[in-house]
């Protein structure tokens, strides 16, 4: 994959989930291995907070709220 691609879907990726007011603050993007999803990590209402971030089939960007690991 190009840097320019990547780039491009860390900015989608950003763009959900600020769109989505589910976020307030990035403080890491992590791709899973081998898989197309993105974990976000960053804050919410003073927070931290980590979400799953990929593209469905229908090609819509789509997020779920994951638990932190304690």
């Amino acid at each position: 994959m190009s840097n320019e691609y990547k780039e491009w879907i860390n900015d989608k990726v950003c763009d959900t989930l600020f769109d989505a007011n589910a976020i307030d603050k990035i403080e890491e993007i992590c791709t899973t291995p081998y898989s197309t999803r993105k974990y976000v990590h960053g804050w919410k209402n003073g927070q931290k907070v980590v979400f799953m971030v990929w593209l469905n089939d229908e090609g819509e960007w789509v997020f779920e709220h994951r638990e932190l690991d304690k």
